[in-house]
């Protein structure tokens, strides 16, 4: 009679823990919403979302962060992954994540004649929606002030000059790593201007404040888009592109391996190629991939008259040493007394 009771109770208890599995199964294979994970600029891409479900009806889930933050949040959910899409403001970042395997292909996406084949991974895991250019924020009084990155780096004893830390800047990060594997020099340069007063304020935002106030003559390693939507706001400051050239940096989408929403993450990677979204991101003074949709008139304006895309491969190779490197040997150096320019000097 006991092993009896004992045996209905088990029985009922795997019953019960049956029955909540599959109540926790079905709703989960109900789910259906799409989850994209997402870099800035933040009314951009809602924006986005909000045009894409309203057309299509689907309902989308969206976490926005920094590109940091998002390999940091995916790599916690590595094995219970959420996000169908994410969208990334570094291309090495995406590179990360085709090399562990980890995206989908994206070959079979129908993209627009007007758009620049080159900014794509070339088997097509990952697709630039846009992109953007890393140069000098100039506060307007050094308007006709040209210098070039070996200039800029000679000088910060003569103007307070500051970088945001490529350790919080995905864009400034790139453009360390690019700086360091074109010039043999350049750690000594950097580490130079650093003793000489360079500063790294956290990221691109913090870093442009210190512009705007007047704490800082120019920003090093500045991403070009914020610099134009300060200008159209009425903020006298000037976009720099140094003569000896610029890294242009895109804005890849890719769609995770381990998505089961992957016709609508499909669809709503198609839609950011239209037009309408383009115009979108024109609007926020990205540089769009299509060709025939209009440049903000602030980008108009100004032209690097050299540039270049970095290596993806290349600069994931390469970018921890790096960068690691630069945290502990520069940002983390001190300033040498005296070296720092003056506050009469600002402008």
């Amino acid at each position: 009679m006991k092993a009896l009771k004992s045996f209905l109770i088990i029985s009922s208890a795997a019953l019960g823990i049956g029955y909540l599995l599959l109540v926790l199964f079905s709703k989960q294979s109900e789910n259906t919403d799409l989850v994209i994970y997402s870099a800035g600029p933040r009314p951009v891409i809602e924006r986005l979302v909000a045009d894409f479900e309203a057309q299509h009806n689907v309902r989308i889930r969206l976490f926005v962060a920094t590109t940091g933050q998002l390999m940091a949040k995916l790599e916690a959910e590595r094995f219970r992954p959420q996000a169908d899409i994410v969208i990334f403001a570094s291309p090495v970042a995406a590179e990360a994540l085709h090399r562990q395997g980890r995206l989908a292909s994206l070959a079979d996406i129908e993209l627009p004649n007007q758009e620049q084949p080159e900014w794509h991974h070339d088997d097509g895991y990952y697709l630039a929606t846009s992109a953007a250019y890393v140069g000098v924020a100039l506060n307007d009084r050094q308007r006709e002030w040209s210098p070039s990155w070996l200039e800029l780096f000679n000088s910060t004893n003569q103007y307070r000059l500051a970088m945001p830390s490529p350790s919080r800047s995905g864009t400034a990060g790139d453009f360390v790593v690019d700086y360091v594997l074109r010039d043999d020099s350049a750690f000594s340069r950097i580490l130079a201007a650093r003793q000489a007063g360079l500063e790294f304020p956290a990221a691109n935002s913090q870093a442009l404040t210190g512009l705007l106030i007047g704490t800082y003559d120019g920003i090093l390693a500045a991403v070009d888009y914020l610099v134009f939507a300060q200008q159209a706001r009425g903020n006298n400051i000037v976009m720099h592109y140094p003569s000896d050239g610029v890294p242009l940096i895109t804005r890849p989408i890719a769609m995770l391996q381990h998505s089961t929403q992957r016709e609508s993450a499909r669809l709503f990677i198609q839609h950011l190629f239209t037009v309408e979204s383009q115009s979108v991101m024109a609007d926020a003074h990205l540089l769009p991939i299509r060709s025939d949709v209009a440049l903000s008139p602030q980008r108009a304006a100004v032209t690097p008259t050299t540039a270049w895309l970095p290596d993806n491969v290349e600069g994931l190779t390469h970018q921890g040493p790096i960068l690691r490197r630069f945290q502990y040997e520069i940002e983390r150096a001190p300033i040498r007394s005296g070296n720092q320019a003056p506050k009469e000097n600002l402008r």
